[in-house]
């Protein structure tokens, strides 16, 4: 990539790079590398990724001042499973701003980023994308957008801590909270209302859904999958904004399980949210399962 983008910068050299145009250029030109806010350890890791490229039509200090721009501004590309397939760099899409609730998210078809809004946005009103996975506790989300240099100041943070789970003692009492949740799901405009007087725990989180994943492998026991994975929509409801594809695909695992269970009705719950999280981006990709889900269900 640094080999593509210096020859693109040394004005088209290289004939493959040829899909720039002259205002993309600009664009990354334009983008920041906060090159003045470099620790001494960062200079020297991207002088040494520079010096081993082997380019010389363009300085080491260029080369360094490139890849800082790469580390500030690059995305990682997800298919539609929200599995990672690359990263890159969207000059367009760098000038969006970051919030850890986000009223927009980002898909991706072939080299394509598309900006999906996940609820009406008023005129005026700014586009918001998360720049890293706000289900992580204030700390920890402080300290990944270090990087960026700024400090976010959104909704969420300001809270500090997001509203509570009243720390039931054992499962049942998180699963009846969890419960609680979906069925608030539908009945609110966001989810800073959804999830008032409860707590997303990101330990309890990581550690039902390491569970969870063994118990869906050895399938023996779908009664404590139910459990678990009502905790784990709940939870992803709690720290996401509304109709994020994680909590449809995750209320799909939901819902199938539902059915091995013959759990209909907290099955077809599921299946509401995986309806309405797919809808965001439905005109760009149909979700197989779902069909197959929503036919099941539509024949009981």
């Amino acid at each position: 990539m640094l080999i593509k983008i210096c020859n693109y910068m040394d004005k088209g050299k290289d004939e493959s790079v040829d899909i720039f145009s002259i205002s993309k250029k600009l664009h990354f030109e334009s983008l920041v590398s906060h090159m003045d806010k470099l620790s001494a350890g960062e200079i020297v890791e991207l002088r040494l990724k520079a010096e081993a490229s082997g380019i010389t039509t363009h300085s080491i200090e260029q080369q360094v001042e490139i890849l800082s721009k790469f580390r500030r501004n690059n995305f990682t590309i997800y298919d539609f499973d929200l599995f990672e397939v690359g990263s890159g760099t969207f000059c367009l899409g760098s000038m969006l701003n970051h919030s850890c609730v986000p009223n927009a998210v980002l898909i991706y078809q072939k080299r394509e980023m598309i900006v999906l809004a996940l609820r009406d946005i008023k005129e005026n009103e700014e586009i918001f994308i998360s720049y890293i996975d706000p289900i992580n506790p204030y700390d920890s989300r402080c300290k990944m957008l270090d990087k960026y240099y700024f400090k976010c100041t959104c909704d969420k943070c300001n809270l500090k801590l997001y509203p509570k789970f009243n720390s039931p003692s054992g499962l049942e009492d998180h699963v009846t909270k969890g419960m609680e949740i979906l069925d608030r799901y539908k009945k609110v405009s966001n989810n800073l209302e959804t999830c008032l007087g409860f707590y997303a725990d990101f330990e309890l989180y990581r550690s039902v859904s390491s569970i969870l994943l063994e118990e869906l492998e050895s399938a023996t026991n779908f009664g404590l999958c139910l459990g678990l994975i009502v905790v784990k929509v709940a939870t992803l409801i709690i720290q996401y904004p509304k109709s994020h594809p994680l909590i449809g695909l995750e209320s799909l695992v939901g819902a199938k399980i539902c059915w091995n269970c013959q759990q209909y009705p907290l099955g077809r719950k599921f299946l509401e949210i995986g309806n309405d999280c797919h809808s965001v981006y439905i005109d760009y990709h149909v979700n197989d399962e779902l069909v197959k889900l929503n036919n099941l269900y539509k024949d009981l």
